[in-house]
């Protein structure tokens, strides 16, 4: 099981500003939200992924990306 990869501070290695206010639920993750990410060029923040850190069996710290994308495009929503 991983934890929700959040590193807000700017000046620190690993940023992440992590707009996507992601939740851990029973292991699984879940934005909450994409519509607070700054994707175009100025005021870049980050495209919407959702990072979790874990370990792996041998123990080595890993991570998995999540893009996160809207179940009801078709509703007008922007994916």
């Amino acid at each position: 099981m991983g934890t929700i990869y959040s590193q807000g501070n700017a000046n620190l290695p690993g940023y992440n500003p992590n707009e996507e206010h992601a939740l851990m639920i029973s292991g699984t993750a879940y934005a909450l939200r994409d519509d607070l990410n700054i994707t175009n060029v100025v005021g870049y923040s980050s495209d919407p992924y959702v990072l979790v850190e874990y370990k792996e069996a041998d123990g080595r710290p890993s991570m998995a990306v999540y893009k996160v994308l809207r179940e009801k495009p078709a509703s007008g929503a922007l994916v």
